[in-house]
């Protein structure tokens, strides 16, 4: 066992049994090699303790004492808890998807032979949120940092300049043929990339054709 981790870890999982501390602290023994950072170390700590600290009588007990013993109806209890502290879903199911990862480790050591965490049981709805919109100033700062031509191209392919944003509908009525344009030239830039990479040929082959008489051969 990593004696750093358990120097650093072990005092805080004072509430559980010699037992489970040793389960513990071998499982962050594993996720510290594997160059887990110490935050995420820290939040199995407290996603465990939390555990225990809101289960109820005689289910607190057990688990202090062997956390093997989770059910599927002590996660049930936490989340309840835990939503009754006025935790967040989108926190919540990040304290699920801790549990969920330990839980799964004892079973692959052979210590539980059922995930207690159930995804379309437990898992919470989360509200989905809409980017925000860019502001211009940004966007102009964004499309000045792209150098690359075909960079260029492709961003300004898909959606209009912020230029053509700021100075209004005239310029974003006269930009569409222009966009069109570089729409195919696009097609082309890419087919010509495709071929160069030899992830097309053309029916006739490419014996002794350059790429560009190739190009022309499929574009035809």
């Amino acid at each position: 066992m990593d004696y750093s981790v358990s120097a650093q870890y072990q005092p805080a999982l004072s509430c559980f049994s010699v037992q489970n501390q040793h389960l513990i602290l071998r499982y962050l023994a594993g996720l510290a090699a594997r160059q887990y950072a110490d935050t995420t170390l820290s939040a199995v700590v407290t996603t465990l303790n939390a555990l225990i600290r809101h289960l109820p009588g005689r289910r607190h007990v057990v688990l202090t004492d062997d956390l093997t013993q989770t059910t599927a109806q002590d996660i049930s209890v936490f989340i309840t808890a835990a939503q009754s502290s006025g935790l967040m879903p989108s926190t919540i199911n990040t304290k699920l998807s801790i549990l969920t990862s330990f839980f799964e480790y004892l079973r692959e050591e052979g210590q539980m032979t059922q995930q207690p965490v159930l995804r379309r049981r437990h898992r919470l709805l989360t509200p989905t949120v809409l980017p925000k919109p860019m502001p211009d100033t940004d966007l102009t700062a964004f499309f000045k940092a792209i150098d690359a031509v075909r960079d260029r191209l492709i961003c300004h392919g898909g959606a209009p300049s912020p230029q053509t944003t700021i100075r209004g509908e005239k310029e974003n009525r006269s930009s569409s043929t222009c966009q069109s344009k570089i729409t195919k030239l696009l097609v082309g830039i890419e087919l010509m990339h495709m071929i160069k990479k030899r992830q097309m040929v053309s029916e006739a082959g490419d014996e002794g054709l350059t790429a560009a008489e190739q190009f022309y051969s499929l574009a035809a």
